[in-house]
Parts: structure tokens; C-alpha cells; sequence
């Protein structure tokens, strides 16, 4: 079977890392894949290449050219399937397909489009579904934000398809026991945007500092708020616990040399970050998010109220005593076998099935 599927970027990105994750899968079953990018850095063009994956790459051309393109792609290739990811790429795959199967992967908790008015978010959302075939959403907790927010009212076929990663078969490397930390690496790895809610980790760490336990925290991640979050970083006397790491690429080994990963996103689509640091056998303190809970499940001894800077500062204080590492790194031993690959891509294939036939 011949599949294209259209993304609005490759750069280093859950949905992006997805994306090849299930492109791996489906060369591994023979399928012939394409994927159009629109826009951004080429990040992640050799890792689809070298697993033989055919790239095209819109971003010299303006929008209105990228359809033309892409319908032309279309029509000669003869794809059986089209799998847009995205908000831009759906917008294009709508606009270019004919008589293509079409399916839309919805990776994030917010708005079609967040930076205009609901209304148009919701018309643009809707004008889209109205056309596929069937609609994935990569978490029940995306699934119920859409619904509540009406943007996927048109929607026949709505499937839940998690993120899944190779775990490999070897056991998650384990932390070292100490009943009583003498020190605390930590790392928090993510966009400095709002929606990752900094400024409850920043707080939370100034509340720990008081305990005179030495500490520091490595934050990868560029954004928007980068030198407001610096200037928070000196209101709280942090900057001699605090460096700023700026944009990674390759996470897994680095995150091996953290004792802890603390997450206080206010929302999160499907959150790909807590897979990556249950493979490196990195333990998670975590705002209690839907998409954290659906993960971890409900009673996760690593939750903390979301926004809530003093239950983080307690959570922290746990980290130093009875093995409180030891036990959360347990807790996350069975993500490994909910949330693998080969999981994914069988219900990612039922959804392409129910489409087919």
C-alpha cells in the first residue's frame, strides 16, 4: 500500500518523533511511505531517509503553491491513503485531495487554531473533519478537550490512538538506592511556554531551597518566556541552581544523568516526554494533567496539583528520603508495556482498516 502522509514540520517535536516512529513500523510492513513537510527545519530528514521513506519538502513555496504541489503529488503517485498531522497540513491535505482516503491525527489539548478568535478556530476545525475519513486523537484527554470545545462536532469516525515507543528489551536502568540523598540532580525538559507552567516549577524549587539540601536542575527547552523565566530565576536567588540548556535533539542519554524529572505542564496532548524518561529509567514528578493521569494512572505517587508550587516543594522533600526515587521509577515499569510502538501501529492499522474497506 502506498501512504503519504503530510506533517507542517520535521523538527524535533512530539508529533514529529511520532510520526517517525510510525513511518518505522509501517516500511517495517512493506507499506511504500511519503511525507510532505510545509514548513521549519529539516531536523529529522535523515532519520526518515535512512529508513527509506520518500521526503518532499514544500517550504520554498507559498501556501497556495503547496496545494497546487501537493495535488499534483497526489494524483501521480496514486497514494491509497492520506494522514495529515497538524493543523497547516490538514488545512492543505483538505484542499488538495480528491478522491483519497483521508485520515487527521489531533496531537494537542487546545484550539485548532489558538491565536484566532474560537469562532474561526472552530469553523476552520470543522471545515476539516467534514472532509476525512476518519479522526485520531493520540489521548482520551485530547479527545474530551475537542468534544468540550465543539471542534470536532462533523467528526463520524473518532479513534484514540496513543503514542507508542521501542523500549527495547532490556529492563529500565535502575537507580541506585539511598535512603537519604546527600543531593539532587534534577532536569526539566520542555518549550519555555506558558503552557509548560515554569513559573510553578521556579517557585517550587525556591520553596526547596530552604531545606539547604544542594540541588541544581538543567531546563532544555527555548521559547517565548525565556528571559522572563531568567528574571524569575533571580527574584528567587536561584541562579547558582538553575542552567539554562537551551534546545536538545538526542534526549535519551542525557536524561541518564538526572536523579529526577519535575514536569508542571498545565496541559498536555498526549505528553511524549514521560515515555522517553520511563525508557531512560528516569523517575517523573508530574503535574496532575489528564494526559499525565492517563499515563501514570490515578494513584501515581509522583502527582503534584497542577499550578501548585508548595505540593511541588513537598514532592521534592520526598525525593531525599525512603527510597521515594526507587519507588516512582517501579510505578513507571508497566508504561513500557502499554505505551510501545507495536501497540500503537496495530491500532493505528485497525483505524486505516475501518477506512479502507
Amino acid at each position: 500500500m502506498k501512504i503519504c502522509h503530510i506533517i507542517t514540520t520535521i523538527e524535533y517535536g512530539g508529533a514529529e518523533k511520532q510520526l517517525l516512529i510510525l513511518c518505522k513500523n509501517q516500511v517495517r510492513d512493506a507499506l511504500d511511505v511519503h511525507v510532505i513537510f510545509l514548513k521549519g527545519n529539516p531536523e529529522l530528514f535523515h532519520d526518515f531517509e535512512a529508513l527509506g521513506i520518500t521526503i518532499h519538502d514544500f517550504t520554498q513555496l507559498e501556501f497556495i503553491n503547496q496545494v497546487k504541489r501537493a495535488r499534483k503529488l497526489l494524483l501521480f503517485e496514486s497514494f491509497k491513503l492520506i494522514h495529515a498531522h497538524l493543523p497547516r497540513a490538514e488545512i492543505l491535505a483538505r484542499l488538495a485531495i480528491k478522491k483519497e482516503k483521508l485520515v487527521i491525527s489531533r496531537h494537542n489539548s487546545e484550539p485548532f487554531y489558538p491565536r484566532v478568535p474560537r469562532y474561526f478556530s472552530w469553523l476552520l476545525s470543522n471545515y476539516v473533519i467534514k472532509k476525512c475519513d476518519a479522526l485520531v486523537c493520540i489521548s482520551h484527554s485530547v479527545k474530551s478537550y475537542l468534544e468540550e470545545i465543539g471542534e470536532i462536532v462533523c467528526a463520524t469516525k473518532v479513534y484514540v490512538v496513543h503514542y507508542g515507543l521501542d523500549f527495547g528489551s532490556e529492563r529500565i536502568p535502575q537507580k541506585q538506592k539511598n535512603t537519604r540523598r546527600k543531593s539532587l540532580r534534577l532536569v526539566a525538559i520542555g518549550r519555555l511556554e506558558k503552557q509548560k507552567d515554569y513559573p510553578t516549577l521556579i517557585q517550587g524549587l525556591s520553596l526547596f531551597s530552604s531545606e539547604k539540601l544542594p540541588f541544581t536542575i538543567d531546563i532544555f527547552g527555548v521559547g517565548q518566556l525565556e528571559q522572563s523565566l531568567n528574571e524569575l530565576v533571580h527574584v528567587h536567588n536561584l541562579q547558582g541552581h538553575v542552567r539554562w540548556r537551551g534546545k536538545i535533539e538526542e534526549i535519551e542519554e542525557e536524561m541518564r544523568k538526572f536523579d529526577a524529572m519535575i514536569h508542571a505542564s498545565i496541559y498536555e496532548g498526549f505528553g511524549m516526554i514521560y515515555l522517553e524518561a520511563s525508557k531512560a529509567g528516569l523517575p517523573v514528578l508530574t503535574s496532575r494533567n489528564d494526559a499525565a493521569v492517563e499515563i501514570f494512572g490515578s494513584s501515581y505517587p509522583g502527582f503534584f496539583t497542577t499550578g501548585d508550587s508548595l505540593d511541588l516543594a513537598s514532592k521534592l522533600r520526598e525525593l531525599t528520603e525512603n527510597d521515594f526515587l526507587e519507588l516512582l521509577q517501579a510505578e513507571q515499569e508497566s508504561i513500557r508495556y502499554r505505551f510501545d510502538e507495536a501497540s500503537m501501529w496495530k491500532s493505528m492499522k485497525i483505524v486505516y482498516s475501518d477506512v479502507l474497506t
